[in-house]
């Protein structure tokens, strides 16, 4: 994949919610320790062959709520999810769905309110074990998937999710004001201090100065440029929100920053006036600006983006409220689909798709067919394209593949009635974007990794295998 888009902040006010959310304790009740052997929960459940050949399930596992994505290394299926109202980290086998481990998991401080994740770095897998105690302090867990070696450190209040460090090959998490570095092999800490400032996404951040602010760029781990936002945008800001890319192939990185002000309790974003940049990863310059263009369109497409792909739009878009409240509802809109060019900006090939602001939510899902074209609703039918070359078609079929992704919202009791899913979970969709128990009997392998013939899917309170043929 060379392509990466990261979704930031949509205004000011959903900004300081989200931070508010990030800095703030979760206060969690104590449970009993919940590291376990695996064959300790129920078996998976039996698939009869004739429902198999009709809706291609392997096995299915209805004992468990997937919180997370999955990752598959050899035989062994990873991800977070929710068993008899507690939050675990699962290891299944791949071919029957069987537990290989089960460890007790939690945010720690890092998530709450926002998501709860897990870092990946080679054939480990790093997250949060259980709170040990009533401030939300755990251990981070490192498990080889491969080997099975499992590890973990002494307990902190973690406040970032943890990742594979930018300057060597080990895990780091984050602490109120440090970063530690978590050893693969022994799981020994070490400290070091970060800078001030805020991460913007795909390198970019921002050191929290003013009068100027500054944009600066890090690849890894050495600082490329730090350069004024107002020489490259004038009268532009972070602080009014902001989506990011970047291409190595054509060593560019952008950025697009949001209009906005506050009417009647409620923040308004002329479209039309978003600010794209093109910006080269070693220099800093500016190569090309663009005007009501989103880079990330909103709406969220199964697997790997392999073109870039952006939506012109043109009208007002409203955010009322805050955080997972918030209500988002749009005046005079208008899209477009646009292949771009992300050397120059220049639209590759582009196809209206009028007002429908299902094509811009969050919540939504824009399907892909088995050959991994998007499909988009034009408010009188739908279209299928060709994300690398634009071709398209309205013969639109009802057995596709979705990516649905949410947040997770995580209250003091953590039960699974307080938690939303979080990461992509790919499932059979129709052309609308609605689940379905019919899944095609082919995938493009860019949708979603097929492993033995097998992609893992998940719904609201169940695990799956669906047998596949990869095209």
């Amino acid at each position: 994949m060379f392509l990466t888009v990261r979704r930031a902040a949509l205004a000011l006010s959903l900004v300081a919610g989200l931070a508010a959310c990030s800095t703030t304790a979760p206060t969690q009740s104590g449970t009993p320790s919940r590291s376990t052997p695996s064959g300790a929960t129920p078996s998976p459940v039996a698939v009869p062959a004739g429902q198999r050949a009709v809706h291609g399930v392997a096995w299915t596992r209805k004992d468990i709520e997937p919180a997370t994505e999955f990752t598959v290394v050899g035989s062994t299926v990873f991800f977070l999810g929710v068993q008899r109202n507690q939050l675990y980290a699962f290891g299944l086998d791949l071919a029957n769905g069987k537990d290989r481990f089960r460890i007790g998991a939690s945010p720690s401080g890092a998530t709450q309110g926002v998501a709860v994740g897990y870092g990946t770095l080679g054939d480990t897998v790093a997250f949060y074990g259980e709170n040990e105690d009533l401030k939300g302090s755990a251990p981070m867990w490192l498990v080889n998937l491969k080997t099975g070696k499992q590890t973990k450190t002494n307990k902190t209040l973690w406040r970032a999710t943890p990742q594979a460090c930018d300057h060597d090959r080990a895990f780091c998490g984050r602490t109120e004001d440090t970063t530690w570095r978590a050893d693969l092999r022994t799981g020994e800490l070490t400290s070091f201090t970060l800078p001030t400032g805020r991460t913007l996404g795909d390198g970019l951040s921002d050191p929290l100065q003013r009068d100027p602010e500054m944009l600066t760029y890090t690849k890894d781990g050495v600082q490329q440029w730090s350069l004024p936002l107002q020489t490259m945008a004038p009268g532009a800001s972070t602080d009014r929100g902001w989506w990011t890319w970047s291409d190595d192939r054509s060593h560019m990185v952008g950025i697009d920053l949001f209009p906005g002000e506050k009417k009647g309790g409620a923040w308004q974003i002329d479209l039309g006036k978003i600010r794209s940049l093109g910006i080269e990863q070693a220099s800093g310059h500016v190569a090309w600006t663009g005007r009501g263009q989103l880079t990330d369109c909103g709406a969220s497409h199964p697997g790997e983006q392999p073109a870039f792909v952006r939506c012109a739009v043109r009208g007002t878009e409203i955010i009322t409220g805050d955080g997972p409240a918030a209500k988002v509802t749009y005046q005079g809109l208008d899209v477009t689909i646009q292949g771009f060019n992300p050397a120059t900006g220049t639209a590759t090939w582009q196809i209206p798709l009028g007002s429908d602001p299902h094509n811009l939510a969050d919540d939504s899902a824009v399907p892909s067919d088995a050959r991994g074209w998007w499909i988009y609703s034009t408010g009188h039918g739908y279209v299928a394209v060709d994300p690398v070359s634009g071709a398209h078609d309205t013969a639109v079929g009802d057995q596709n593949w979705c990516e649905y992704r949410t947040t997770i919202v995580i209250r003091p009791e953590m039960t699974a009635e307080d938690m939303k899913r979080v990461g992509s979970q790919t499932a059979p969709c129709d052309r609308a974007g609605r689940r379905t128990n019919q899944a095609p009997r082919t995938i493009n392998t860019t949708i979603t990794p097929v492993h033995q013939g097998l992609v893992l899917t998940g719904d609201a309170d169940s695990v799956s295998a669906l047998r596949v043929s990869p095209r």
